[in-house]
């Protein structure tokens, strides 16, 4: 949402003649002006919001960022926070690690049926020892 708050008013006298344009000065300031010209300050300083006064707009205000650009690039957002891409990042590595684990269970798999293959050949004919593999997850 927007919102401002008044925090001075100023105001300046400004004629066709250049020299007799004056600087700013505060609304309170009325110091050497003719009476005419102070009744006229007074009647804009009652019409305008007090100093310090805030105001909130009526309608929403939507500034765009950078989480509208599009990128190709695929799990590459320039808008992801910190906290976000952490949490992506360990999801990652978890499916990684679970990847991982199943290729050495397979491998450990494969050097058994190639241990009792073996022992097969060589007309060992005893009952097989299983082994005991770890828990996968």
């Amino acid at each position: 949402s927007l919102s401002s708050k008044i925090v001075s008013i100023k105001w300046r006298f400004i004629t066709v003649k250049p020299e007799q344009i004056t600087d700013w000065r505060d609304i309170q300031d009325t110091d050497g002006v003719t009476d005419r010209l102070v009744v006229e300050i007074e009647k804009c300083r009652d019409a305008l919001p007090a100093i310090g006064k805030a105001f909130r707009a009526k309608r929403k205000i939507t500034i765009p960022t950078d989480g509208v650009v599009y990128e190709s690039e695929l799990a590459h957002c320039s808008s992801l926070e910190p906290g976000m891409i952490e949490l992506q990042e360990t999801k990652i590595q978890a499916a990684e690690a679970k990847v991982t684990r199943r290729i050495l269970d397979n491998q450990l798999l494969e050097l058994e049926y190639e241990r009792r293959r073996a022992l097969l050949e060589s007309g060992d004919f005893s009952p097989f020892q299983t082994p005991e593999l770890p828990e996968s997850e």
